[in-house]
């Protein structure tokens, strides 16, 4: 065999090696990369629902004021969204 020849496929062997190595690398990473995905998409799922319990609250404690407001003959207090507003009025606080 030629030194051309034996050169060829020692660089055709290291090639295929190198391209066998990075592929087991990159699947690794995809792989590491779909669980980081994963874990992201239930820590999202669990802040959802932490958000809408606190929703929930806070439409709930709401209501309890605006009821006993009612029940004092008062008007209620604040707006439970956006900028707190004193009802009856244009101030914004």
């Amino acid at each position: 065999m030629d030194y051309w020849q034996l050169t060829l496929a020692y660089g055709v062997y290291l090639g295929s090696v190198t391209l066998a190595i990075l592929g087991i690398l990159a699947h690794g990473k995809a792989t590491a990369h779909l669980a980081e995905f994963a874990r992201l998409r239930e820590d999202m799922k669990q802040l959802s629902g932490d958000v809408k319990q606190l929703l929930q609250f806070q439409e709930r404690r709401f209501l309890k004021e605006l009821n006993y407001s009612k029940k004092e003959g008062d008007e209620p207090r604040t707006i439970p969204y956006g900028p707190r507003q004193v009802v009856g009025s244009n101030a914004t606080i």
